[in-house]
């Protein structure tokens, strides 16, 4: 009598655990986990920045000026700054309490915080009055939409993201 044994053979479970690895190799080279998390933190600084720059606007159109000049006293006169760090102390004042524009915590929020490489800046270009929120992006994807310089000369490549663009 011929009994036939049921089950699977060393080799064939093997061969299958091979395969189910090698699918799992290719899903996470698929999905790489390091560069959504990247492509999450770029999205929440450009969503930040988009904020930032309508509570600034916002507050421009009810005070006739910017914070920045708002605290100086120097309503009415062309600004002279041309570039603000977010931790400023007037800027956040003027944008929390004096107008309501943005609520304190948002200041706290990781993404805006001024540490870092990755931190949102706000520049001015004083000669037309155009103010742009930026940050230094992560991921490829935000990498690959760069538009502005700050801070370098001529020939200096590209390395933020700025609204607007």
């Amino acid at each position: 009598m011929n009994k036939l044994k049921k089950g699977f053979t060393l080799i064939e479970l093997l061969i299958v655990i091979a395969l189910i690895g090698v699918l799992a190799v290719a899903l996470l080279s698929t999905i790489n986990p390091v560069e959504q998390t990247r492509k999450a933190k770029d999205t929440s600084r450009k969503n930040a920045a988009v904020e930032i720059l309508s509570a600034v606007e916002r507050f421009q159109v009810s005070f006739g000026c910017y914070p920045w000049d708002y605290a100086a006293g120097a309503c009415g006169a062309a600004t002279t700054q041309s570039r603000i760090a977010l931790t400023t102390a007037d800027l956040v004042t003027d944008l929390t309490t004096t107008s309501n524009e943005i609520k304190a915590e948002f200041f706290t929020r990781a993404v805006v915080k001024a540490t870092g490489t990755n931190n949102i800046n706000l520049t001015v270009a004083a000669a037309n009055q155009v103010v742009h929120v930026c940050f230094v992006p992560e991921s490829k994807t935000f990498l690959g939409q760069v538009n502005k310089t700050i801070g370098g000369g001529t020939g200096t490549p590209k390395t933020h993201i700025c609204v607007p663009e």
